[in-house]
């Protein structure tokens, strides 16, 4: 500051200095660990200004302004809901908007001091209506077991599930559904080198078809006896497919269309990737194969391996 006496600590020039520091500070972090991997994200949780910079000199309005930190949980510990408003409805929030990612802290409750869950859901409701990108909870033990006085775990924790309501899964509204995949194979009959066979397999056509026909999902066949209708790494792909993966077009499209999308795998039917390894193959007492794999073989491992494959797309 250029001053040789001992500042108070509220001095403005002196608040103002350390305040410049710590920014230098936070932009070298931001700096090296962007240049270190890009598109990695900062995120800080201070304190509600101007607070945060009386007490600990965190200009983070600056660090927001300036494209220092990407998201900022703030720290809106109040006990009661016209303070929390308050502090929600700050000017220097309202100005920050659309330039960071700007979440709620929200206290869930100390061990001295639980939190009511009809507080922290009515603090969680005020946060979402304000239009911030979230809430955070602090902490998770006291969100969860801390009961406050004439409060039991039960209905708080009820209270917890109706902060977050499950969204109604689409299979308890969906009614048709179209299930289509190539015929032949399934059987683990195909011939290995007939090009024609799937040529024609295309997801986004299948989807659209299905769309089409007021289908609300479909079973897409993701892999029958013989093979895999996308690009595997366990499993060889019909001929016929060249470098096409069916199952990522109809991903594609379906997502597009906002369509369900179920991939339909087959487990045990056998085919040309049972003959290769035969201590899969699942045998009767004499020995004799019965056209099934056995789960306590080498196959379980594998079959592992495909589902990984497909639950990635």
């Amino acid at each position: 500051t250029g001053r040789t006496e001992r500042p108070a600590p509220d001095d403005a020039d002196w608040l103002a200095w350390r305040a410049a520091e710590l920014t230098r500070f936070v932009a070298g972090i931001s700096r090296a660990i962007k240049a270190a991997r890009p598109g990695i994200e900062l995120s800080v949780s201070p304190n509600p200004y101007p607070w945060s910079y009386k007490n600990y000199v965190q200009d983070w309005p600056a660090w927001v302004e300036d494209g220092l930190v990407d998201e900022v949980i703030v720290q809106v510990y109040r006990d009661s809901l016209k303070r929390f408003e308050g502090e929600l409805r700050s000017p220097v929030l309202a100005g920050l908007a659309g330039k960071a990612r700007l979440w709620i802290g929200v206290l869930a409750g100390q061990k001295p001091a639980p939190v009511p869950i009809d507080m922290v859901r009515a603090q969680t409701t005020m946060a979402r209506d304000l239009g911030f990108d979230g809430v955070v909870y602090f902490f998770q033990e006291s969100l969860l077991a801390f009961t406050a006085p004439g409060e039991t775990v039960e209905p708080r924790l009820e209270g917890i599930r109706r902060m977050f309501p499950a969204p109604d899964p689409w299979f308890r509204r969906a009614l048709v559904g179209m299930e289509v995949g190539p015929t032949g194979a399934h059987f683990g009959s195909s011939d290995p080198h007939d090009a024609r066979y799937a040529a024609r397999f295309d997801g986004r056509e299948i989807v659209r078809r299905c769309a089409d026909a007021a289908a609300d999902y479909l079973v897409i066949w993701a892999r029958d006896g013989d093979y895999a209708y996308y690009d595997s790494r366990v499993l060889p792909k019909p001929p016929g497919l060249g470098d096409r993966d069916p199952l990522r077009e109809a991903v594609a499209e379906a997502d597009r269309l906002g369509m369900p999308l179920v991939a339909y795998c087959v487990v045990q039917q056998a085919g040309h990737f049972l003959n290769a390894p035969p201590e899969w193959a699942m045998r009767a007492a004499a020995g004799a194969r019965i056209g099934r794999y056995c789960l306590n073989s080498g196959y379980r491992a594998a079959l592992e391996a495909i589902l990984a494959e497909q639950v990635a797309y």
